[in-house]
């Protein structure tokens, strides 16, 4: 059994050969005198923490949480959420995991993770929920969830190569939904494409798993009794609805305005993965993407919409 599993390891490093250098590449041109530190930390998921700068991290970390670091959590999510300390604990206890946001020593937030490994039409499924997520305004569009998902790539990286793996979230608000659609390439659903069957499957059996009978097949929502989001977002601007992701959004939940929420994918594979790594890179060495003009329409990046000119 230990010779076939070494055999098989060599077959994937072999495998896998070109797609290294392909990463090695990309680390080459976005992080230059970064690279070796990062490709230990690709290949060495023991990394628990990623300095994002000289005072931002994140760090994964298993859902064993002291008292202390609780009441500190508490204390940011009670400002985001209308829950009570209770039911607050109870969905604690829910998550698997934490990524854990830090300036320095000072917490700006968390994302919970739940980790289900589930076998659907025949096919091994790893399903990563993103919830919970409580970030400081201040320190938002700094990267820590992209971060958090290429983090969790690099620890559960073996298990990702021998199945089909989505990080996937309940969206409540527009804002929730733009992390997919401007951090990855391939999410669904999108205005871009229409979800493959195995992608219409898995966001069944999400809603059917999780949600019962608040999950609506026909429009992949979840039905919830009130807000529970208390940041200001169930209201968006008129020139908001230009950005073709916010628009599709609406149009796909206009329940948001109640509360509800839309299940959303994002496919674990190589494209999104080496756009995670390049997001996360360009934030490690402060560096920013240039605006590009189309016409009379300026387009930046880190933008959440479209300002016209």
């Amino acid at each position: 059994m230990a010779l076939a599993a070494l055999c098989c390891q060599g077959f994937l490093l072999s495998y896998l050969s070109d797609d290294y250098k392909k990463i090695h590449s990309l680390c080459q041109d976005i992080l230059g005198r970064s690279i070796h530190h990062l490709i230990d930390y690709t290949f060495n998921p023991e990394y628990y923490t990623l300095m994002l700068n000289t005072r931002l991290s994140v760090r994964i970390t298993a859902n064993t949480l002291s008292p202390e670091m609780i009441s500190e959590m508490w204390s940011i999510y009670q400002k985001f959420y209308d829950h009570t300390r209770t039911s607050f604990l109870e969905r604690l206890k829910k998550n698997d995991y934490y990524s854990i946001y830090r300036d320095g020593k000072k917490l700006i937030g968390f994302t919970g993770l739940r980790i289900k490994r589930e076998r659907i039409k025949g096919r091994r499924n790893l399903l990563i929920n993103f919830g919970q997520t409580i970030i400081e305004p201040k320190y938002r569009g700094k990267s820590l969830i992209p971060a958090t998902g290429f983090k969790l790539c690099c620890k559960f990286g073996w298990e990702i190569l021998l199945s089909k793996t989505y990080f996937w979230a309940d969206c409540l608000t527009y804002k929730a939904y733009l992390v997919f659609a401007k951090t990855l390439e391939e999410y669904y659903p999108s205005y871009k494409m229409d979800a493959s069957r195995q992608a219409q499957s898995v966001i069944d059996c999400i809603g059917q798993t999780y949600y019962a009978d608040s999950y609506c097949a026909t429009s992949g929502t979840v039905r919830k009794d009130s807000i529970v989001v208390n940041d200001v977002n169930n209201y968006i601007p008129q020139e908001y609805l230009l950005d073709q992701d916010i628009n599709f959004y609406t149009q796909h939940n206009p329940g948001f305005t109640k509360g509800d929420g839309l299940i959303t994918l994002g496919p674990v594979n190589w494209k999104n993965f080496i756009l995670l790594l390049k997001r996360a890179g360009q934030k490690w060495l402060g560096l920013q993407q240039r605006p590009t003009r189309t016409g009379k329409r300026i387009t930046l990046a880190t933008n959440s919409y479209r300002k016209i000119a």
